[in-house]
């Protein structure tokens, strides 16, 4: 069984990553006097309703409760948190039992500040089923909900007790959602450099086709390796050295806002990355075949991605006045100028301070760059 170990000791932080289909013999072997505890499954609606057979047999297996939430972001909320908060209350769960979260999108974010609050914590497990949770949550301790309309304002820092990654699970993604969350690989692979940049765009073809196995394993073993090696660094993202993940994130987020969140976060990545390289191509940082390489790529992944005729309007007729408001609200940044990670070139990444008239170049230029971007 392949497996990763997370041991920062300044964090005072310590789990496995396991690579396993079976839940219970997972929890089985790592949790000891298991019989002894109570278990709260905590599913993802659509989650269930592809795996409900399994995942009943599972909560039979250890005798625990479920509860199924909606993981739109909208749910993303601490009304939510609450829900979960009264379920444990309600089964009189104590610290040492545990809470399982079975999970595709933002119910981690909900489950994991649930149990960071409950009681001030509880043991939780995390078992990822889409590509990004898998590569990028399982090495992720920053929980939260969306608070006034903006993502993740109010949240904690905690880790969980085991995280359980079954591939299997993603046999049963759209091809849309492989697609989106791919650009989280890209990110980590830019970051590694050019080499694993290389393999990345190899396993492409066999990822979308939906050819699981040892390869695609391995290359997410690969990506929990290089944000485990960025974040134990930087446990609770006190220095600058933990932000160069968010790279392909800020001017995503806000795009992500400003569409009401109706384009999914994976899509606004790849968008993010195009316009990031944009501007520190314009600064006269990032070598011009470096950035025409990676933009080429990225328009080739997100030419197979239709964006709904719901989002259409929005994405026609961008207001720079109104995505430049979120991107102020992002959390890192400071004397009204906006905290960008920028790429020098493949596993080159900095931290820039970027003044409003620059963003505003670059933002014309980007909607000129994307203009073919698909509308159903």
């Amino acid at each position: 069984m392949n497996q990763i170990n997370v041991d920062i000791k300044q964090a005072n932080i310590k789990y496995k990553i396991l690579f396993s289909n079976d839940i219970f013999s997972s929890i089985k072997e790592n949790i000891k006097d298991y019989e002894k505890k109570k278990f709260l499954f905590v599913v993802d609606y659509n989650v269930y309703d592809l795996y409900k057979e399994k995942i009943s047999y599972e909560c039979k297996l250890l005798n625990a409760d479920f509860l199924v939430l909606s993981s739109w972001e909208r749910n993303k909320t601490i009304k939510t948190v609450f829900k979960i908060i009264d379920k444990l209350m309600e089964s009189w769960f104590t610290r040492k039992d545990y809470v399982i979260s079975i999970w595709g999108w933002v119910t981690w974010d909900i489950t994991a500040f649930a149990c960071s609050l409950f009681k001030r914590w509880i043991n939780f497990v995390q078992v990822p089923t889409t590509l990004l949770s898998m590569c990028d949550s399982s090495v992720w301790w920053k929980t939260g909900v969306d608070y006034m309309s903006v993502k993740n304002w109010v949240g904690t820092f905690y880790n969980p007790s085991m995280v359980l990654v079954d591939i299997n699970y993603l046999k049963t993604l759209p091809k849309r959602e492989l697609l989106s969350w791919y650009f989280e690989w890209i990110k980590h692979a830019i970051m590694l450099g050019k080499k694993d940049y290389l393999e990345y765009v190899e396993i492409y073809d066999k990822l979308i086709n939906k050819k699981f196995g040892k390869e695609i394993e391995k290359v997410i073993s690969k990506n929990i390796k290089c944000k485990l090696l960025v974040v134990k660094s930087d446990p609770t993202e006190t220095i600058w050295k933990r932000r160069v993940l968010n790279y392909g994130h800020t001017f995503g987020h806000a795009l992500e806002t400003y569409l009401k969140f109706k384009l999914w976060h994976g899509i606004c990545v790849g968008f993010w990355i195009i316009y990031a390289n944009l501007l520190w191509e314009k600064l006269w940082f990032l070598k011009k075949e470096s950035y025409k390489e990676i933009e080429k790529f990225i328009k080739s992944v997100l030419a197979n991605i239709k964006i709904d005729s719901e989002t259409s309007s929005e994405w026609q007729c961008l207001d720079f006045e109104e995505i430049y408001r979120y991107m102020k609200n992002d959390k890192k940044n400071e004397n009204q100028l906006v905290n960008f990670i920028l790429l020098k070139d493949f596993w080159e990444v900095f931290e820039y301070k970027v003044d409003k008239k620059e963003l505003k170049e670059v933002f014309e230029k980007f909607c000129d760059v994307v203009s073919w971007a698909n509308i159903e």
